[in-house]
This record gives C-alpha cells, structure tokens and sequence, in this order.
C-alpha cells in the first residue's frame, strides 16, 4: 500500500473495500501462494485498484476465474469507471464481458485498430444479418448471383432476412451440397461485426479459452471506460 501512496486507517479501508468487492474477505489471512489460479487472479485485480488509480489497462483479467468471480470483477470496473472517474482500457477475447461493461470498443485485427466507438453504433454501421455456410474444405468463391464472402471453409451470404432466404441459398449450392458441414444464422451483434470488419470468425468461446491461434499478431476487442461516458 505504501507504494501507492496509502497507509493506515486509509489503507485498511481500501482492503476492506476491494476485499469485499471481489469476495476475498476470507482469503486476507492466507498467503498468495496458497490460493487457487482464480484467487489469484481476483487478488492481482484487486491489488491494481487498491489506490483508484486514474487510468487502469486489464489485459484479459478473467482468464481461468470463475463465474462469480467474473461478475464481481466486471462491476467493480464499472464502479471503478463511474463513481471514481478512472479511465479503464480493458482487452478481451470474450464478447458477453464487451456487452456487459457497455463502454466505448475498439476493434483490433493483428495489432492494428480497425474501428472505433460505441457497440451500437458500430454494429449498426458494419454488421449484416447474414447465413454463414461451412464446408468441407475450402468454400466456393460465388453461389449463383448471392453477395457472398468467403473465408478459408465459410462462405458469409449477406441478406437481411436470412430466415427467409435460406432456403434461396440452399438452393443455389448445387454441386457443392455434400461438402456442407454446418448453416447458421447471424444476426447482427459484436460477432457478425467483427466477422464484418476482419472478413473471419470470432473464435474465442469463454474467457477460459486462449487467443485464437490463426491470429498472427494480436486481434481481439478492448473497451475503453472512463467517468465521461455515463
């Protein structure tokens, strides 16, 4: 604490304070060492907002915690953000915790920002409702006059009704059929745009997964938060 400044009576109530945000209160007595990876990691989380630092950077921080634990640590950002007026750029392959802390996102394919701003208005202005087509292999180029885009074994069709217009698509595969492993419908979220802007899949399933391996650089979605957004 002292390294940032706090000490006495303020320092054990910035302990009470974020021990009880994370639900750590019993974990206070008990070395680090001795706690599971999950304790660990609300432990760093919580030891970098000890001091209400005015700008914070959490790279992937509900790695390997659980569910619980993911719901404390998303609100205490929050709070963090809005009632101490910290600015908070938070990374993530995880799309739920982009959605649940509702802040400024920054769209980032192979180190490099590709788009900018509030998920509503960059999913109003970039994604599609769209039927995605998995194949066997690569997916063809074209289907019939479709506007299609391809990416290795999926063929993106873009249609605003996809519902109705699957069974137009279907239609249209001719030769191509029995290659056919998977159809789903998309309709436009932080998904289909990042499908939108990068021309690929979100890969990543949960927070306890890795980064996508076919990402050569890094690629992935961070959220920038501060007090003037609310």
């Amino acid at each position: 604490g002292q390294l940032v400044g706090l000490w006495g009576a303020e320092l054990g109530r910035r302990i009470d304070e974020v021990a009880e945000a994370f639900e750590m209160v019993d974990l206070l007595d008990r070395r680090a060492h001795g706690m599971s990876g999950g304790e660990q990691r609300r432990l760093h989380t919580a030891m970098a907002i000890l001091h209400r630092p005015p700008l914070l950077l959490l790279d992937e921080p509900t790695t390997g915690v659980d569910v619980g634990s993911r719901v404390r640590l998303l609100r205490t950002i929050k709070n963090l953000a809005g009632e101490w007026g910290s600015a908070v750029c938070y990374s993530t392959h995880y799309l739920p915790e982009v959605e649940a802390l509702d802040a400024t996102v920054a769209i980032i394919d192979e180190g490099r920002v590709i788009a900018r701003g509030g998920s509503e208005d960059l999913i109003a202005a970039h994604a599609t409702s769209a039927i995605e087509l998995r194949f066997e292999g690569e997916a063809p180029e074209t289907l019939a006059s479709l506007p299609c885009r391809r990416s290795g074994e999926v063929l993106l069709v873009e249609t605003p009704h996809p519902a109705a217009e699957l069974s137009a698509v279907m239609g249209a595969l001719g030769g191509h059929s029995h290659r056919l492993r998977a159809v789903e419908l998309l309709q436009p979220n932080l998904e289909t745009l990042f499908l939108a802007l990068t021309g690929r899949r979100y890969e990543a399933d949960g927070p306890d997964d890795d980064p996508p391996g076919d990402q050569p650089s890094w690629s992935g979605v961070g959220v920038e938060t501060d007090g003037s957004d609310r």
